[in-house]
C-alpha cells in the first residue's frame, strides 16, 4: 500500500554559481542573493548615473563640469603651443613683437572656434559614459534572469517528477486495492459456495 496520501509540494531548488550569486525557488517564490561584487557594481553605477544625466540634460556651455574640462584642454593646448611654437619664435628672434602678438591672437581665435566642437565632444562623451554605465548595469540583471529561469525550471522539473511519482504510486495503490478487493470478493464467494455445499 502507499506511503502517503498527500500530494507533493512544489520542489525546492537552489543554484549557487559562486561568482554570480545564489537563486532559490520554492513554493513561496524565487529569491536571489547577489555576490558582493554585483552589489558593489550596481551601487557604483546607481551613484554615478544621476550626475551624468544631470551633466547631459542640464549641461549647457556654462556647465561647471564642461568649463573645467574646457579649461584643462585649453591649458594643455596653450602650453603645447607656447612650448613648441611661440617660445621658439620669440627665443630665436624670428618674429617681432607685433608678429608674436598677432600669432597669439590667431591662436586664441583657433581655441575659441574649437569650443563648439569641444562642447559637442564633451556632450557625446557624457552620453557614451551613460550608455556604458547602463550596459554595465544590465549585465548582472541578465545573469540574474538566467539564473532565476534555471532555478524555476529545475524546481518545476523536480515538482513534475515528484507529481509523476506520486500519481504512479497512487495508481499502483489503487490497482493493489482493487486486486485485494477482487481477491476478498473471490474468497468471500468461495466461502459462500462452500457453505452452500456443506448444508
Amino acid at each position: 500500500m502507499g506511503k502517503s496520501n498527500k500530494a507533493p509540494e512544489y520542489a525546492n531548488s537552489t543554484i549557487d554559481t559562486g561568482l554570480y550569486g545564489t537563486v532559490t525557488t520554492n513554493q513561496n517564490g524565487t529569491t536571489y542573493n547577489p555576490t558582493d561584487f554585483q552589489t558593489s557594481l550596481i551601487n557604483s553605477v546607481e551613484s554615478t548615473v544621476p550626475n551624468n544625466f544631470n551633466n547631459y540634460f542640464n549641461g549647457g556651455y556654462d556647465n561647471q563640469n564642461f568649463q573645467n574640462f574646457l579649461n584643462t584642454q585649453q591649458n594643455a593646448q596653450a602650453n603645447a603651443y607656447n612650448n613648441s611654437v611661440y617660445n621658439q619664435l620669440a627665443d630665436r628672434g624670428l618674429m617681432r613683437n607685433a608678429g608674436l602678438a598677432k600669432t597669439q591672437n590667431s591662436f586664441a581665435n583657433v581655441l575659441s572656434n574649437q569650443n563648439a566642437d569641444t562642447f559637442s565632444n564633451w556632450r557625446s562623451n557624457q552620453l557614451n559614459q551613460m550608455s556604458n554605465l547602463m550596459n554595465v548595469y544590465g549585465v548582472p540583471y541578465s545573469m540574474i534572469g538566467d539564473q532565476i529561469g534555471s532555478s524555476q525550471k529545475m524546481s518545476q522539473a523536480l515538482t513534475n517528477y515528484n507529481t509523476k511519482q506520486y500519481n504512479s504510486q497512487k495508481q499502483k495503490d489503487k490497482s493493489e486495492n482493487e486486486q485485494n478487493a477482487n481477491s476478498s470478493n473471490s474468497i468471500a464467494n468461495m466461502a459462500l459456495e462452500m457453505m452452500k455445499y456443506r448444508k
